[in-house]
């Protein structure tokens, strides 16, 4: 995603890639009705990334493109 290729940091990165891993499994239970305990494992394994992406990475940053690309992130966090 063109969005997503402004991130630099390893700590978004890393983060940005997880999200596109995970995509849809939480979305595809709410839409079926099952899988919901492994969609539910399945996110609590963000934990780590994000806390490491909010310690290492300022989302409000000076720099408007790199600032909505890191809003981006966080929004298509969200949609998981």
């Amino acid at each position: 995603d063109g969005v997503l290729s402004r991130l630099t940091e390893p700590a978004e990165r890393a983060l940005a890639a997880e999200v596109v891993q995970r995509e849809g499994r939480l979305r595809a239970a709410a839409q079926t009705g099952t899988g919901y305990r492994e969609a539910l494992a399945d996110a609590a394994q963000y934990g780590p990334t994000v806390a490491t992406f909010f310690d290492d990475v300022l989302v409000m940053a000076d720099d408007l493109s790199l600032r909505q690309a890191r809003l981006f992130l966080m929004k298509a966090l969200e949609r998981q």
